[in-house]
């Protein structure tokens, strides 16, 4: 754990998703070790690895450590101690990401009011690099006005899009936690297989506010806008949901749909919404007819 965090938050920082990869193995590693060794050994290894990147980066980055992978591995690691419902463990989890999610909704107004002058900076540096990239005429502006639209927009849902990784970094490392952990000797409540995974029809409730928040439009736009980011991508888990159900009912290899996993990540802007709607599909249809299982086996 100590290596994989200080090495993420430093040595590993500049090279694209070494450095989540790592953070992802410390929360799985912090999670194993609290529950396989004790809560004061994870803690002691917890406070070591903050003195390590305080001495090493800064405050900043040891304070980031903290809030986003420690604080929510070893409160996950201490429900699951005392075997409480796996939801409930993660729920526990999300607690120290209350703090970067406040902290940027109070600070909303000002990042919307700051976006004009970000966004002409953008432009101004585009446009002096535009000749480097090979970018001249119609194709600069191009360049610039499709860099412009999305800034904007990811300033615009950005709340949204913390508030959707901030509870796939709790769900993904509480299921690699429970994948690993028997193997380390460290017994913890498991979900059942995601396979079987299915969306409440109460998920409806927030998705149509959504949809009613961004028709009225004015302030309360925003609001609708982020809390849809964050459904479509709930939506979009249960699609995944339903795929793997069907290759393992048609006994597609484990390193198959890995490869086909991974494709499908390189194109998620497009199939994101894709698995979204299928997912909201099945809530209310129930695609792999699970209810009538249900039903015929008791």
């Amino acid at each position: 754990m100590l290596f994989t965090l200080v090495a993420s938050a430093g040595v590993a920082a500049g090279i694209p998703f070494l450095n989540a990869i790592l953070f992802f193995i410390g929360l799985v590693a912090l999670i194993i070790m609290a529950v396989r060794f004790g809560y004061w050994f994870a803690l002691i290894a917890s406070l070591s690895t903050i003195a390590l990147c305080l001495f090493l980066y800064g405050p900043y980055v040891a304070a980031g450590c903290l809030i986003l992978f420690i604080g929510p591995g070893l409160l996950m690691s201490r429900k699951a101690r005392t075997f409480s419902k796996p939801y409930k463990i993660l729920l526990w989890g999300m607690l120290p990401y209350l703090i970067p999610i406040i902290a940027l909704i109070a600070f909303y107004p000002y990042l919307i009011a700051q976006t004009p002058t970000l966004v002409e900076e953008i432009r101004q540096q585009l446009v002096a690099g535009g000749g480097f990239w090979g970018l001249t005429g119609d194709n600069l502006n191009q360049a610039v006005m499709a860099a412009e639209k999305t800034f904007e927009l990811v300033m615009r849902l950005t709340p949204g899009i913390f508030a959707t990784m901030f509870a796939a970094i709790v769900l993904f490392g509480y299921l690699g936690a429970t994948s690993m952990g028997a193997r380390f000797g460290a017994i913890m409540p498991a979900f059942r297989p995601i396979s079987l995974w299915r969306a409440s029809e109460l998920w409806l409730i927030p998705l149509d506010l959504s949809l009613v928040f961004l028709l009225v439009g004015g302030s309360i736009r925003p609001i609708g806008e982020n809390l849809l980011v964050f459904l479509v991508h709930l939506y979009a888990l249960y699609g995944i949901c339903i795929i793997e159900f069907y290759f393992k009912k048609t006994l597609v290899m484990g390193w198959l749909r890995i490869i086909l996993y991974l494709l499908v990540l390189t194109v998620a802007v497009v199939v994101i919404p894709v698995l979204a709607f299928l997912g909201l599909i099945d809530s209310r249809f129930d695609l792999r007819k699970m209810d009538v299982k249900k039903t015929s086996a008791s």
